[in-house]
């Protein structure tokens, strides 16, 4: 073991990032990982580096890092432990359904000189393989019919395909190839589940879990022709949106500076009548400063009205984060920030770093008709989800610290 990390069985490297394709990157500078290792048994450690200064990801007042850069390492580790360990095709459409994140404010790191090193520790559990290949003579929509509207509706947080390099090993380097990696004989896989512990240094400060699933170009393709329109969703996905209600709770003590709080609500409503009255003049975003963004590109809402109504509108449609290539429909980590955003608007700015949260994705969103985010405040946590032709694509929830 090393006790550098305390995790790894040997040395990680954070000299340089792994191959952008392998992580479905187009800027080597997204590229969070530099090195990933098997340990056997379903486990791997994995390095990462948090810049100090991201472009899009800013440093909170306290020196932390953003909580989405926690997020994107997941997202990232879900498509690269996948491809090299786990023989799924490079051209496979990775479809992210879930995905949850825990920080613990007291252990997280604080952004120091240059970048930091992050260590994690994943997990990979409920492997599902592949299912045999679909008989001769029978039709790729047959394949597409067998599969349940839950599993045909996923959230592809990978954003598109990037075909994969060969997988041979860099100088230096211990990346797994066809036949030599920690899993040469596993049939692709279907989908999986996968756990992260994050540590920097010896002192674990953060913890998150996701499901993903992989699918074949063709049935990819069959899937997003015959996806049904926003106004039909299955009886399931319908029952568990309902379910998420959004309406406040009664008021449980709050410290005078949450927006809960009786002391608070003066204040708010002076912010609420500040908020409506840029929405009269034409303001049709919020402000960069409102949601905790850098710069108004960083913006993913609009304002629907006079009313306030907030939809998914990115200000950056190339945005280099968010939109870092093209997708055939929204990406997730552009939902989850649109989600973080519409929190901040409605707190009036006052919740605007969530120290964990978790996202579900029942179907698609397009990226057309607009897409309506709606929130719910709850104390220190918050729920949100995104609606679109009048049904739910996704729901969340964010906490908060109590202040």
């Amino acid at each position: 073991m090393d006790g550098r990390n305390g995790i790894a069985q040997a040395p990680l490297s954070w000299s340089r990032t792994v191959a952008r394709e392998l992580v479905h990157r187009v800027s080597v500078a997204e590229v969070l990982l530099t090195d990933v290792r098997a340990l056997g048994g379903d486990r791997f450690v994995a390095a990462a580096q948090w810049p100090r200064s991201h472009p899009t990801f800013t440093r909170g007042a306290d020196d932390l890092h953003s909580p989405l850069l926690l997020v994107e390492t997941v997202r990232q580790l879900g498509i690269y432990i996948p491809l090299l360990h786990y023989s799924v095709p490079s051209d496979a459409h990775f479809v992210i359904r879930d995905v949850a994140f825990e920080l613990d404010p007291e252990a997280e790191p604080r952004a120091g000189y240059g970048a930091t090193e992050i260590t994690c520790a994943v997990t990979v559990r409920a492997l599902r393989p592949m299912a045999p290949a679909t008989a001769p003579g029978a039709s790729a929509g047959a394949r597409t019919t067998a599969n349940t509207p839950t599993e045909a509706r996923g959230h592809t947080m990978a954003r598109g395909t990037l075909r994969a390099p060969e997988r041979t090993p860099s100088p230096g380097r211990a990346h797994p190839v066809p036949g030599n990696g920690a899993h040469p004989a596993t049939p692709p896989l279907a989908a999986l589940r996968m756990q992260v512990r994050f540590q920097a240094g010896n002192r674990t400060f953060a913890r998150a879990d996701g499901g993903a699933r992989f699918i074949d170009p063709e049935r990819y393709r069959e899937m997003r022709r015959f996806s049904a329109p926003a106004h039909q969703v299955d009886p399931a996905s319908r029952r568990l949106a309902s379910a998420h209600r959004l309406s406040p709770a009664p008021d449980r003590h709050h410290g005078p500076g949450h927006p809960a709080s009786p002391a608070a609500h003066t204040t708010h409503r002076v912010r609420r009548a500040v908020l409506r009255e840029s929405v009269l003049q034409n303001h049709a975003r919020p402000s960069p400063d409102l949601v905790g963004v850098a710069t108004p590109h960083d913006v993913m809402l609009a304002f629907t009205g006079a009313d306030g109504g907030l939809r998914v509108d990115p200000a950056d449609a190339r945005h280099p984060f968010f939109f870092d290539h093209g997708s055939d429909h929204v990406p997730g980590m552009a939902l989850l920030e649109a989600g973080r955003q519409a929190v901040a608007v409605r707190s009036n700015g006052l919740l605007r770093r969530p120290v964990a949260g978790r996202m579900r994705a029942l179907r698609f969103t397009e990226s057309d008709p607009a897409a309506l985010v709606e929130t719910g405040l709850r104390g220190p946590r918050s729920l949100f989800r995104i609606r679109q032709g009048g049904v739910v694509t996704v729901i969340g929830t964010l906490r908060y610290a109590s202040r």
